[in-house]
């Protein structure tokens, strides 16, 4: 008799299918933080490197080949709030509760930090510019930086809440999505140097990422447990809809291929969801760990990281990521074929070529047998199944 998967909550205990399971999805752990991990970024050029920020203040630097922690900073006396990396990838932001933000060089094994910046409100939130060195810090206001001056150029909004999530849009980079505690979620333009848009949810929003393929949408992680997509466009409607979690969608991140999307909940489960359609989600959880707080996926799209209450920084395997040839956004390719992009090697065509002309040829046995049989007749099985071909 088959054993059942329950998925228990605080409140009630849920039956789940063991189809939707991965078979064995965990890597590995790593530990180190002493508490909650909030913050998971990647290096943007080199993809092994991982950054973590954690709520007892501490910056974590790890590497992924060697699977261990190479350089500590205890950056703040409260929550990290914000993580980033400058375009150039030789510096790091943080902010913090604290009220504090400050820039830390990559290239130097000092731990003090470059620019130090005390602020009257805490910092919630922290953006930097893909190309130019700038970035942006939220708290009741959205200021943008520069970084080479170190001082504040540009102050965006109206009267604001505190804000929770600031991003920019992958290639129009002056296009930036913000979502704040009041319900609401704000699209700015620099250029224009005030809001474009703000509209409200029935729930707060935790996090908003672009999409990388398609780079009018985007998506937000939902008190609710549902992820929305949105188009800019369109922002009276929502485009889609992804279901599943029982608790709220605290953390989101989608691969380079825009293949798939993964989503961290309160309810102790990853769910890794595919672009394609009918195809399942999966569900990626272990007996120990905790509610999942921040989520991040690796350049390569290799690795799914994600970051707990239990202070474990876990690796698991991206089961998309093996078939992703499929599940790619083909207006990339300018009307190319799968097979042109991705073309089977010499000797697996030629294997093709010869099992097609054996299929072929029993078809025509079939067919001709059939075609001369006398009148009232019966066909023999042996011409039907014949495997002398195969």
């Amino acid at each position: 008799m088959k054993k059942k998967t329950f998925l228990k909550t605080k409140k009630k205990k849920i039956l789940i299918k063991n189809s939707d399971f991965c078979p064995k999805p965990f890597i590995d752990s790593l530990n180190g933080h002493k508490d909650s991990i909030l913050k998971i970024i990647s290096h943007p050029e080199h993809s092994s490197f991982i950054f973590t920020g954690s709520a007892d203040g501490e910056l974590r630097f790890w590497s992924l080949s060697l699977r261990k922690n190479f350089r500590i900073i205890k950056a703040h006396d409260r929550f990290v709030r914000g993580i980033s990396i400058d375009s150039k990838g030789k510096s790091i932001l943080s902010c913090s509760d604290d009220c504090t933000l400050k820039i830390w060089d990559l290239t130097s094994q000092k731990n003090k930090p470059l620019f130090f910046f005390k602020a009257k409100y805490p910092f919630s939130s922290l953006a930097s510019h893909p190309k130019n060195q700038f970035f942006l810090t939220g708290n009741k206001n959205l200021l943008l930086w520069d970084q080479e001056q170190l001082r504040p150029i540009q102050k965006l909004g109206w009267n604001l809440s505190s804000i929770s999530t600031i991003k920019f849009n992958t290639i129009e980079f002056n296009i930036i999505a913000t979502a704040c505690s009041d319900r609401s979620i704000i699209l700015y333009d620099l250029r224009l140097h005030s809001p474009v848009k703000k509209f409200f949810l029935e729930m707060r929003t935790n996090e908003i990422i672009w999409s990388k393929t398609d780079y009018w949408d985007f998506y937000t992680a939902n008190e609710n447990g549902n992820v929305y997509v949105f188009d800019i466009r369109k922002l009276g409607q929502i485009k889609k809809i992804y279901q599943g979690h029982v608790m709220a969608v605290t953390s989101l991140d989608e691969d380079d291929l825009g293949s798939s999307i993964v989503t961290g909940s309160l309810d102790s489960t990853l769910r890794l969801f595919s672009k394609v359609p009918h195809k399942k989600p999966y569900i990626y959880f272990t007996q120990r760990m905790k509610r999942v707080l921040s989520i991040s996926i690796s350049k390569d799209g290799k690795f799914i990281l994600s970051g707990s209450e239990d202070g474990n920084l876990r690796i698991w395997k991206n089961f998309f990521n093996k078939d992703s040839n499929f599940f790619i956004n083909y207006r990339n390719y300018n009307g190319y074929s799968k097979k042109e992009i991705f073309p089977p090697p010499p000797n697996l065509k030629n294997i093709l070529k010869i099992k097609e002309l054996l299929f072929k040829k029993k078809e025509n046995i079939k067919f001709n047998s059939r075609k001369h049989i006398l009148p009232g007749g019966i066909l023999k099985k042996k011409n039907l199944n014949s495997n002398k071909f195969f």
